[in-house]
């Protein structure tokens, strides 16, 4: 016998050793569904698939990750998919199941990425719908799953955004409503009550009132925004700045005009952005422990720079309050002195009120009545309500229609009542904003508080802190002819109508006019407008 058949005789006679079975491989499944419009069964309908399917062919579910309303495009935002990912690292599983391959990605980059990772942790990555065949057939059919769901995404969304262009374009409403607005009908519309509210912030905050103020005045009138809340002054600052209020429909980047939306002028919103530039232009006012009130309206008369806050420590070791030029202090291009806070602060003070004559008075007065008749005018409101009237009455006309032709059911019953009493309330509040119409103040009322208000500001904080708010525009302070700050004064620009825009070059004119005055002889105004009009006295007196 040679040593082939040696060989061979051993082979025969030996026992088959029979096979271990291979260990149950362990599965996780993921399951995930997009849209809010979608519901929990959808990812139920996806769990029960998977308990099938592993039933079917022997693998053990030992996790299941779900993310529920998460886009498929990225995995930022998806919790669950993350956490899978890292327990992916940790051996707990073998393969991820997912129901179909657009439940793991929409984009066909981050799905290799994401295979890529499985792959170095030693996982698989199997689809109960989408069967993918073993060898390079394989890639390509993956690549081309991948594909198709990032296509599908990317063609919904473009559906979408264009659906939503064209709903805006037909006037009807495509987001969160403003304040001020609500919806009839799925067009944006005024809603009377909060419309009130936003045309009142506008002229408060044109007319000097602060964010703080304008807040405590329109939540004690009992406004509250669609949630009940208040409002706060993180969200008037919002609204300040919508120009959604001038009548223009905003959505993506275009603009449209929509005049029945108008709730504030353009001129009036305008200015309320000037004085929203003005205010940011001065920040120091807010973060003072001791008020500096002419921060952001105070200029060096020499070189045109801000005057900011500014302190120092006397011999004594008492702490001294300036207003000093930015242009020395920081820039070094002027010689202007540093002013004493106080002395300042009170000659233009002294000035404003002695520019309240009754003269002034009287014309303030005459222009705050005919500011007020149109403003309480409501005419935008009114019109909005008729038209919201007439169209509840073509409403219950349509629905009485129906009923008389028989289609009697609980439906049309309830449909009627509401149209009826929403036609009730607009009625109501259209008698309201009538009755508002005719309301208004006069030109004696406005005469008799400013001679109050100037008899009495002398001793009262809070009304000085209002005539620098609301009626001094600008101020330029000049060293006398000795260059001494002693010797010095203040050209003071005052608008008697405090929304008025200031057009002219204040800086160049005060610094014509300051050159050539001699205010040891003589003081003098002059007019820009009716409205506005400068002054100069000493700092010293």
């Amino acid at each position: 016998m040679n040593a082939l058949e040696i060989a061979r005789s051993l082979q025969s006679s030996a026992k088959p050793q029979q096979a271990a079975p291979p260990p149950r491989r362990r599965v996780a499944v993921y399951a995930r569904y997009s849209s809010v419009k979608q519901n929990d069964l959808s990812i139920e309908g996806q769990l029960r698939e998977a308990t099938e399917y592993c039933l079917k062919h022997d693998y053990a579910v030992v996790a299941q990750y779900v993310d529920q309303a998460k886009s498929g495009r990225s995995r930022g935002a998806r919790a669950e998919f993350n956490r899978m990912m890292e327990d992916s690292a940790r051996g707990i599983f073998d393969i991820v199941l997912v129901y179909k391959f657009n439940r793991f990605f929409r984009n066909l980059n981050q799905q290799s990425i994401c295979l890529e990772e499985l792959k170095k942790n030693g996982v698989d990555l199997l689809s109960i719908r989408d069967p993918i065949p073993d060898g390079r057939g394989g890639i390509y059919m993956r690549a081309i799953y991948g594909a198709d769901a990032e296509a599908y995404s990317v063609g919904l969304s473009e559906d979408t955004k264009r659906g939503m262009l064209d709903a805006h374009r037909e006037g009807k409403n495509t987001g969160m409503v403003p304040f001020g607005y609500t919806v009839r009908d799925r067009r944006q519309v005024i809603d009377p009550g909060p419309a009130e509210a936003v045309r009142l912030a506008f002229v408060m905050y044109a007319a000097g009132y602060s964010m703080v103020e304008i807040c405590k005045i329109i939540n004690a009138k009992g406004f509250r925004t669609r949630y009940g809340n208040p409002l706060s002054v993180s969200m008037l600052a919002q609204v300040l700045r919508r120009v959604d209020y001038m009548g223009l429909s905003v959505y993506k980047g275009e603009i449209e005009e929509a005049p029945h939306l108008r709730i504030v002028e353009p001129e009036l919103f305008q200015q309320v952005q000037e004085a929203l530039a003005a205010r940011v232009k001065a920040p120091q006012r807010g973060r003072a422990k001791i008020p500096f009130e002419l921060t952001g309206k105070l200029f060096c008369g020499h070189c045109g720079q801000p005057m900011f806050g500014d302190s120092g420590t006397s011999r004594a070791g008492e702490t001294k309050y300036y207003y000093t030029c930015k242009g020395r202090r920081k820039l070094r291009t002027c010689k202007k002195e540093s002013v004493p806070k106080e002395q300042l602060e009170q000659a233009v003070f002294r000035t404003a009120v002695q520019a309240l004559t009754e003269e002034n008075i009287a014309r303030l007065a005459l222009e705050a009545e005919q500011c007020s008749q149109k403003l309480i005018s409501n005419g935008d409101v009114i019109r909005s309500l008729q038209e919201q009237i007439h169209a509840a009455g073509a409403e219950i006309k349509n629905i009485g229609r129906a009923i008389a032709q028989g289609i009697i059911t609980d439906t049309t019953k309830q449909m009627l009542m509401n149209a009826e009493q929403r036609r009730a309330d607009l009625e109501r509040e259209l008698l309201r904003q009538q009755s508002i119409a005719r309301q208004g103040i006069t030109a004696e009322e406005v005469s008799a508080w400013l001679m109050l208000f100037r008899a009495q500001a002398v001793n009262d904080k809070e009304l000085r802190s209002m005539i620098f708010r609301k009626l001094v525009q600008e101020v330029y302070v000049f060293d006398g002819p000795t260059g001494k700050k002693e010797d010095g004064y203040i050209i003071v620009w005052l608008s008697l109508t405090p929304s008025v825009r200031l057009t002219e070059n204040l800086f160049g004119r005060s610094q014509a006019w300051g050159a050539r005055i001699d205010v040891s002889e003589h003081f003098e105004t002059v007019v820009v407008s009716p409205m506005v009009f400068g002054t100069v006295a000493r700092v010293f007196s």
